[in-house]
């Protein structure tokens, strides 16, 4: 559910990515970025709705890199998280599968306020259950996205192939400029 999260704040649109568009603010790329995270929801798009998760997602980044930087939230942030946990309410229901049944969390009500609540939920898992020198930003100033490193050595130090292309590129073009200067 961590992808969740980080997809969110990579949200923002670069010129080093697919996208050259605020996925937020455009209501058929919010939708295909909600389904490929499995949340489908009909409730209508508006301009407070955009804001809403704008404003989430500069808090929600802002902390995730005070957190790599300090290992630490503050007080005033966790009151913050926990407000947007609580804007959607739950119920347990038991489902019958293929072998037996189990225990599934639903949301009370599909809206909103339960996206938003999810997407919370992802920064918590993120931050409680990942390890936090495998949180990173892209070192590619132009992009700045985050990613979770996944290397065994724990040196990845871009987000794709794209960004690292690049930023090799960009240093060995700077070499080489160094170097017909002498």
């Amino acid at each position: 559910m961590k992808e969740l999260c980080l997809d969110f704040l990579n949200t923002r649109w670069y010129l080093t990515h697919k996208i050259n568009k605020e996925i937020l603010a455009d209501p058929e790329l919010l939708k295909e970025f909600l389904e490929s995270h499995q949340l489908h929801i009909d409730s209508p798009f508006s301009t407070e709705i955009i804001n809403g998760l704008l404003e989430l997602r500069a808090f929600l980044a802002k902390n995730l890199e005070d957190y790599m930087r300090e290992r630490a939230i503050s007080s005033e942030a966790i009151k913050r998280i926990n407000y947007y946990l609580a804007i959607s309410t739950c119920i347990r229901v038991m489902e019958k599968r293929e072998k037996g049944f189990s225990l599934a969390i639903r949301p009370d009500v599909v809206d909103w306020s339960w996206i938003m609540a999810e997407i919370t939920a992802s920064f918590v898992e993120l931050i409680e259950s990942g390890d936090y020198n495998r949180i990173k930003l892209c070192e590619n100033p132009e992009c700045k996205w985050f990613f979770y490193d996944e290397t065994k050595s724990r040196t990845k130090r871009w987000c794709d192939d794209r960004c690292a292309s690049l930023m090799k590129v960009r240093k060995f073009r700077s070499k080489q400029k160094n170097i017909l200067k002498k």
